[in-house]
């Protein structure tokens, strides 16, 4: 498994077959401007959010970002199989200015489970 240390970020790829994943459409750039929707999504969920989460399928990080400007989380472990949307979520959580720590993995939440610490 690598992992690159960051301030506040860590990052793996944990050798998972991401060809599988791979993530061709558009969708997760067009929903970054759903903000009402997201901050909807967040308001069923967040009476039951804790100091440590996880965001499985995390994409880009749109919603990462509308998590930690709205909830005060110690830990958030970002999930996200596809390399493309990885590498694009790893440059993006760098630079989301925050005091949780963030990891930021590039596997399935089966995979990333065992090794993902509260």
């Amino acid at each position: 498994m690598n992992r690159i240390q960051l301030p506040k970020v860590v990052s793996a790829d944990l050798n998972f077959a991401n060809e599988k994943c791979g993530y061709a459409g558009r969708e997760l750039e067009a929903m970054d401007d759903a903000r009402n929707y997201h901050r909807w999504i967040l308001r069923i969920f967040e009476p039951f959010l804790g100091a440590h989460l996880v965001e499985v399928g995390a994409g880009v990080g749109s919603f990462s970002k509308l998590i930690l400007n709205r909830h005060d989380c110690q830990s958030l472990c970002l999930v996200e199989p596809s390399r493309t949307q990885y590498e694009q979520l790893a440059i993006y959580a760098r630079s989301l200015a925050t005091r949780a720590r963030l990891e930021v993995y590039n596997t399935t939440f089966a995979e990333a489970a065992p090794i993902i610490k509260a």
